[in-house]
């Protein structure tokens, strides 16, 4: 900073051979790349690399940690699915026409057993799909429990990460667009039998 205050001071006193009007502006420009310079100089000085291990942990979790919002049970456990393939009107535009009103006893039995195979299947897929989102609600439950920085913390944000990520591919909403087919088709099924079960009597 010495080189440079001398620096500016010859020059400031080299301007008083020159006109007045001269000697400003040639001092203005001095003041400005002097400015320049030190706005330069900050621009370089900036918050460092993390300290340590555990800190870059934190900061790659940070949006675990002081991003989530408070979710109820119900959006953790997607019983309702609503989004994604036909609409509601469309699918049971389907099952009538794979479905019809039942007209005899031995479609009636065939009917129950598509129903109960159904059942079945539509049980064991939304088993799969609720773990998900019973062992995500647990985790966010403990990251709220855990010190930020213990390997606790760490570990269980690491898996709620990646549960997010299950969460949000292509397989997931396959299974849970499909497991919404299987339940419309069920409700169905189940509505012919009784309608035809009610004739009878």
């Amino acid at each position: 900073m010495g080189t440079k205050g001398s620096l500016v001071g010859k020059l400031a006193l080299d301007t008083s051979l020159l006109p007045l009007d001269t000697g400003l502006v040639l001092l203005k420009a001095i003041v400005m790349v002097m400015v320049m310079m030190l706005m330069f100089v900050f621009q370089d000085i900036g918050p460092g690399p993390p300290t340590s291990f555990t800190e870059s942990k934190r900061i790659c979790h940070q949006n675990k940690s002081t991003g989530k919002s408070r979710r109820s049970e119900q959006d953790h456990y997607e019983t309702d699915y609503t989004t994604g393939g036909k609409s509601c009107d469309e699918l049971e535009e389907d099952w009538i026409r794979e479905y019809p009103p039942i007209t005899s006893d031995q479609q009636r039995q065939l009917y129950k057993r598509n129903f109960d195979t159904g059942l079945q299947e539509y049980k064991s897929l939304q088993a799969e799909l609720d773990e998900i989102n019973k062992e995500l609600s647990r985790l966010d439950k403990e990251l709220d429990d855990y010190r930020e920085e213990s390997e606790e913390y760490m570990a269980a944000a690491d898996e709620y990460n990646r549960l997010k990520q299950v969460k949000g591919s292509a397989d997931y909403k396959s299974k849970r667009n499909y497991c919404k087919q299987l339940k419309s088709k069920l409700s169905h099924i189940k509505k012919m039998v009784g309608d035809y079960d009610r004739r009878k009597t």
